[in-house]
């Protein structure tokens, strides 16, 4: 949105107003190492996450290199053109499996792990992350309250 009005009007107030709106959206990316970390493999969360946050700096640091080169009106065009494939991109992302859970949708929890895993529906790797997430959101259910306490007391 804050690119649309920056690209489609000419008012100092409007303009300012987006600039407003595009900072208080910025704040999204506090929140996209969380996403990542809840369904990526424990091997590589680390990198995904930061490297989440490098390519947000990488991306700031090339928009003012194309921002040297390009007019006003230019560089709107561009910013608004990726601002929209960007959000046409994200609408093929599943939910995260661990928020499907605390809603109670197994089965789409189940979905979202294959989507992300690229595994078959029925594979181990499946059933193990389900266990794991229950495990992390339900604990005294699955009969680890004892060792869980014991293990935080030391």
């Amino acid at each position: 949105m804050a690119w649309g009005l920056i690209t489609f009007s000419n008012r100092v107030e409007i303009i300012l107003a987006a600039l407003f709106l595009a900072g208080i959206s910025s704040s999204i990316f506090l929140v996209i190492p969380i996403y990542i970390s809840e369904f990526c493999n424990e091997s590589i969360r680390g990198t995904l996450t930061s490297g989440a946050l490098v390519f947000l700096r990488l991306g700031i640091l090339v928009s003012y290199m194309i921002g040297g080169l390009l007019s006003y009106d230019a560089m709107a065009y561009v910013c608004l053109t990726l601002s929209v494939i960007t959000l046409l991109l994200l609408m093929f992302l599943k939910e995260s499996p661990m928020l499907l859970m605390k809603k109670g949708m197994e089965e789409e929890a189940r979905k979202s792990i294959e989507f992300y895993t690229n595994s078959k529906p029925d594979s181990k790797e499946v059933l193990q992350e389900i266990i794991k997430i229950k495990r992390a959101l339900y604990p005294e259910e699955c009969g680890n309250v004892k060792h869980y306490n014991h293990s935080y007391n030391k």
